[in-house]
């Protein structure tokens, strides 16, 4: 995972710098969205790295506090425009204040992995529903896109390492949803993925 964006960051490096080559703007731009993209595919795994060692054999090391979940969401939201510019965010959440006591960034951090999971399945440019539903018990984050779907064989091993790939042959989704599940369990909750009725996948 660490080795296909790396070699292409070079690559590409090499192309724009490489004396005798003539590139134009069009090309240009592309060597340089490329490097962007796979350095923020990077970024991400090293923020999924330190996650594991945060939820890792020695016990989680959470910093919890009662946080409101408004916040946490606008974080991740915010995350998310600036990583996928063009995505379409809709979020939705009860008008009352909720305060929950969670390790906010790790939230955060489980919030962007499955809205990245859901941009790499719906497209840059498809719609990403984050909708926060509180019950009598407990509260509901649900992450949603209306793309292809998940594949029926990959529905029991979502969340073991590296268990599904994306169109994307260079990347997969690694360990961001291992992490998500580790995280989640470690605040004493629980995680879930499959299909919707009416299209896409929903976490």
């Amino acid at each position: 995972d660490f080795r296909s964006p790396l070699t292409g960051i070079i690559g590409a490096c090499s192309a724009l710098e490489g004396s005798g080559v003539t590139l134009d703007e069009k090309a240009k731009r592309e060597l340089i969205d490329s490097i962007g993209e796979e350095a923020a595919w990077l970024l991400r795994m090293v923020e999924n790295l330190l996650s594991v060692t945060r939820v890792g054999p020695s016990g989680p090391d959470l910093k919890k506090s009662l946080e409101p979940v408004e916040e946490v969401i606008g974080e991740a939201i915010e995350r998310a425009h600036k990583r996928f510019p063009r995505a379409e965010l809709h979020a939705q959440q009860p008008d009352e204040l909720i305060m929950i006591p969670m390790d906010p960034m790790m939230i955060v951090q489980v919030l962007m992995n499955l809205i990245e999971n859901a941009a790499r399945y719906s497209g840059e440019e498809g719609r990403i529903d984050i909708i926060v539903r509180d019950g009598e018990n407990d509260v509901t984050f649900y992450v949603r896109d209306y793309g292809r779907g998940l594949s029926e064989d990959k529905l029991g091993t979502l969340f073991k390492p590296a268990a599904a790939k994306t169109g994307d042959s260079r990347h997969g989704m690694g360990l961001g949803l291992s992490i998500c599940r580790s995280v989640i369990r470690a605040h004493g909750g629980e995680i879930e993925g499959g299909n919707s009725e009416d299209g896409g996948a929903v976490f």
